[in-house]
């Protein structure tokens, strides 16, 4: 009915509309819609197909028209402003890039507001990750101990420069299930135990980034590591520890059930 009463070209107002209701904003140009999708279009409003363009004015009057069918509202400077605060909070609970996106897709189609460009939206969630993890990363390190940072620390380093540091065999994954491989991850958790370092400081941020900052210390080389900020060096260590631990305690027991069920066929 929309497009029927209205008395300009009702056939680029008809595509609009459908772009409109599966990419939600108004960035694509008419010109780069397939052919293909014009002649459907035109074949439902039971009129004639031909090529549509963008024209400055229709195309002003065709979304102030959407705008005001849909509810929907323009994505402004304050809009992006509410975004950047809430994708900081959302960024708390969220540690992948891509959870954050969709989430902020949900987000601003519940509020009815028009998406911006998927590229600006990426970066904003970027952006929102990267500072819910440096303020993370500023919280637990203010509450760590210099005796603790310095722990930390000394599994960068070794007294020999062509020696391994013990922070890179503590990244070594398990070897296939063996007597052998589960004396050495038993080794590895005693080892990792041995540091004496306390973890009470985590309990200030969820499971989820405390994976998420492990798997960014597992990325890095020791040197790599040693030469961040402290700030950001020392609780990404941490978190890393911390995962370890519970690792290697699932890699004991996955290896004795694996070795026990390898000792079971080979008796059948």
């Amino acid at each position: 009915l929309l497009i029927k009463d209205y008395r300009g070209d009702q056939l680029a107002l008809a595509v609009r509309m459908k772009l409109f209701q599966h990419l939600l904003n108004h960035n694509l140009p008419l010109e780069e819609v397939p052919q293909k999708i014009v002649d459907y279009m035109a074949s439902q409003l039971q009129i004639t197909s031909y090529p549509i363009s963008d024209i400055r004015d229709p195309r002003y009057g065709q979304i102030t028209l959407i705008r005001e069918y849909t509810g929907f509202c323009p994505f402004s400077a304050i809009v992006q402003n509410k975004l950047e605060t809430w994708l900081i909070k959302e960024s708390d609970k969220h540690s992948h890039l891509i959870d954050l996106v969709n989430e902020a897709i949900f987000y601003l189609k519940e509020k009815k507001i028009e998406l911006p460009s998927f590229q600006r939206l990426v970066r904003l969630a970027a952006s929102g990750l990267h500072e819910a993890d440096r303020r993370q990363s500023e919280l637990l390190n203010q509450s760590m101990s210099t005796e603790l940072k310095g722990k930390l620390d000394a599994l960068l380093q070794s007294e020999n420069r062509y020696q391994r540091t013990p922070f890179y065999e503590l990244k070594e994954p398990p070897e296939n299930p063996s007597a052998n491989a589960i004396i050495k991850e038993a080794k590895l958790l005693q080892r990792l135990r041995s540091f004496n370092i306390s973890f009470d400081v985590l309990e200030q941020i969820n499971n989820d980034k405390i994976k998420h900052f492990s798997e960014i210390a597992k990325s890095y080389k020791a040197g790599e590591l040693y030469d961040l900020i402290p700030e950001t060096r020392h609780p990404i260590l941490l978190c890393f520890i911390c995962t370890r631990i519970k690792e290697v305690t699932d890699n004991i027991v996955e290896l004795l059930f694996r070795l026990w069920n390898k000792i079971t066929r080979n008796a059948e």
